[in-house]
C-alpha cells in the first residue's frame, strides 16, 4: 500500500524503497519522473528514466529506461505495475545491465547522426505524401554505405527503394553471435539473389550480407549506436522493414533483424470425437491427446492485402473488437 494517490509517484516511491534489494544505488534514482531521450548523447553516468505508461483497467504500468550518457540502455531498466484505489505495486521486473560503461564518441560523429535522426523524420513524413528531397536520397546513400551495397555496384543499388524512417540512439553491447539471424542450415545459402525460401512455410529468417565489423569493435563491450529503422528491396526478400544498430564512430552494423515473421496455427477441424469417431476423445483430455488431432489448415476467402498488411477479414469471418478496452484487430504483416 503507498501513501501516494498518484500511481506514478507511488511507483516511484516503491523503486526507492527497494532500491537494495535490486541493488540499485539511491543516485540512480534521482531522475525517474524525467522522460528518456532518445536523441541527445552527452557525459551522464548510470540513471533511470521514464520511458512510457500503459494502462489497462485500474491498474497502470510505468516502464523506466535505464540510461548511460543520457540515452537508453538496450532492453534495459525497470517496469512497475500499479493498481488504483487505493495505490499498491502489483508486480515489478527488473531487467537492468552490469558493467554498462563506454566513452562518448566524437562531437562530428554524434552530429552527423542526429542529422540523419532529423532526416528520417522527413523522409517518414514525404512517405506519406509522395515526396523525395536531398534528405530522402542522402539517407538512402547511407543506408547501402553501412550494408556495403554501395561497393557491390550499381545493379545492387538498382530499384532498391532505400528508405529511412526512424533513428534513435542507444548503448548496445555488441555479441557478435547475435548481430543477424541464423540462416537455416539446409536451407540454400542464397542470401545475395535468387529464391530465399517462404518467412512461413520454411521457417526462413531474412538477412543480409554485411560487411564485416572493423578490428576495434570487440565483442561483450558497450559502443554508442544508433538504431535505424529502413525499409529495403530486394530480389529474394522483396520489400521490408529491417532494423539495425549502427556504431556511431566506425558506422559499422552490430545487429540487424528483419521486421518480419511467420506464424503457423493448428486447429480442430471438428471436435475430436466427431472426427475420430473415439468417444473417449473428449474436451478436457490432456494436450498429449488432443494436440494430436489438431490440422494445419489455410485461412481462405481472406480480403486481399493492403499495403503489405493481410486483414483477418474474409468472406466469412470478420475480427471484431466487442469490449473495452477498443484494441485494433490483428493482422499478419509481410
Amino acid at each position: 500500500m503507498s501513501d501516494y494517490n498518484s500511481p506514478l509517484r507511488a511507483a516511484i516511491d516503491y523503486l526507492e524503497n527497494i532500491a537494495d534489494v535490486f541493488q540499485i544505488p539511491a543516485e540512480q534514482l534521482n531522475h525517474p519522473q524525467q522522460q528518456v531521450s532518445f536523441l541527445d548523447p552527452r557525459e551522464q553516468g548510470l540513471d533511470y528514466q521514464l520511458s512510457e505508461e500503459k494502462q489497462l483497467f485500474d491498474s497502470t504500468t510505468y516502464a523506466f529506461y535505464q540510461t548511460y550518457l543520457n540515452v537508453p540502455v538496450w532492453q534495459a531498466g525497470l517496469s512497475v505495475t500499479v493498481e488504483q484505489n487505493p495505490s499498491r505495486v502489483v508486480h515489478s521486473a527488473n531487467n537492468s545491465q552490469e558493467g554498462v560503461d563506454a566513452r562518448l564518441p566524437a562531437a562530428e560523429a554524434i552530429e552527423r547522426y542526429k542529422r540523419l535522426c532529423r532526416q528520417a523524420e522527413v523522409s517518414r513524413h514525404t512517405a506519406d505524401i509522395g515526396e523525395e528531397g536531398e534528405e530522402e536520397h542522402e539517407t538512402a546513400s547511407f543506408i547501402r554505405d553501412i550494408l556495403g551495397i554501395s561497393r557491390r555496384g550499381e545493379a545492387a543499388r538498382q530499384d532498391d527503394r532505400a528508405r529511412l524512417t526512424r533513428g534513435r540512439f542507444f548503448m548496445y553491447r555488441y555479441d557478435e553471435k547475435d548481430r543477424q539471424a541464423t540462416y537455416p542450415a539446409d536451407h540454400p545459402d542464397d542470401i545475395e539473389g535468387g529464391t530465399a525460401g517462404d518467412v512461413e512455410k520454411d521457417d526462413v529468417q531474412p538477412t543480409l550480407s554485411l560487411p564485416p565489423v572493423p578490428d576495434e569493435i570487440k565483442d561483450g563491450q558497450y559502443y554508442l549506436v544508433t538504431e535505424i529503422v529502413f525499409s529495403l528491396t530486394t530480389p529474394q526478400w522483396g520489400r521490408l522493414n529491417w532494423r539495425a544498430l549502427v556504431e556511431v564512430e566506425t558506422n559499422a552494423v552490430l545487429y540487424l533483424r528483419a521486421l518480419v515473421a511467420g506464424v503457423n496455427g493448428l486447429v480442430f477441424t471438428y471436435d475430436p470425437i466427431t472426427s475420430t469417431g473415439v468417444l473417449t476423445n473428449t474436451a478436457d483430455n490432456g494436450n498429449g491427446v488432443l494436440d494430436a488431432l489438431r490440422d494445419d489448415e489455410s485461412l481462405l476467402n481472406l480480403n486481399a492485402p493492403v499495403a503489405g498488411t493481410q486483414p483477418l477479414t474474409g468472406r466469412y469471418v470478420q475480427v471484431v473488437d466487442d469490449d473495452a478496452p477498443a484494441i485494433m484487430p490483428p493482422s499478419s504483416h509481410r
